[in-house]
């Protein structure tokens, strides 16, 4: 008999969750000093590769949009680091322990960070500063899906990478801490309150 893996239906299943309750991303803009204010939100559901450009879709259309004229053809330029948040994206649907009962992935957009919670504490023998030079992959099968399709690069070297391309764009350090039974990875953006200065 023929059974699919856990990584097979979370690549392939037009509905994981009908076996793993948690293979779903819920994803909110909170605005206000308390972010209790619920602006916009959606769930994804369906194959996980695909939650990728859903969930960087929902961040883009939230976050502010101006534009750059070069000598040849105008470029646009969002008021969040899109690699950055892309790259943060990824690593939380690759190492999410699918096996948390109904604790989706939470991507939450405030007006001064992006906070994405992944179901599952750090692997034994990983840390919080470890994460910044090695990668120990939960779900190797899955990674390597990613990987073939072009999605992520497997090397370890992009939480690294973020870390370094946020310091160059000014922000502060990102925060990564273990919050009950998930990681909570915190990326600082500019403001996005109403009442916030432009540029600020």
């Amino acid at each position: 008999e023929i059974v699919p893996t856990y990584a097979g239906i979370l690549a392939a299943c037009a509905d994981p969750t009908r076996f793993l309750t948690s293979a779903w991303v819920q994803c909110g803009r909170l605005r206000g000093a308390s972010g209790t204010d619920i602006f916009d939100q959606i769930e994804i559901h369906g194959p996980i590769p695909e939650a990728v450009d859903q969930l960087m879709e929902f961040l883009l259309k939230n976050a502010y949009k101006t534009a750059v004229f070069g000598e040849v053809r105008r470029r646009d330029v969002y008021s969040i680091l899109v690699e950055e948040g892309r790259e943060v994206v990824v690593n939380a649907l690759v190492h999410a322990n699918y096996s948390e009962r109904s604790t989706p992935i939470r991507v939450a957009f405030y007006d001064d960070r992006i906070q994405i919670d992944s179901p599952g504490l750090l692997l034994p023998g990983m840390t919080v500063e470890s994460m910044r030079r090695a990668s120990r992959l939960r779900n190797p099968s899955l990674a390597r899906i990613f990987r073939e399709a072009g999605i992520m690069e497997q090397w370890g070297t992009g939480v690294q990478r973020v870390y370094d391309q946020i310091a160059e764009a000014g922000l502060p350090e990102p925060q990564v801490e273990e919050v009950m039974d998930r990681v909570r990875f915190t990326i600082f953006v500019r403001s996005h309150a109403l009442d916030a200065p432009p540029g600020v």
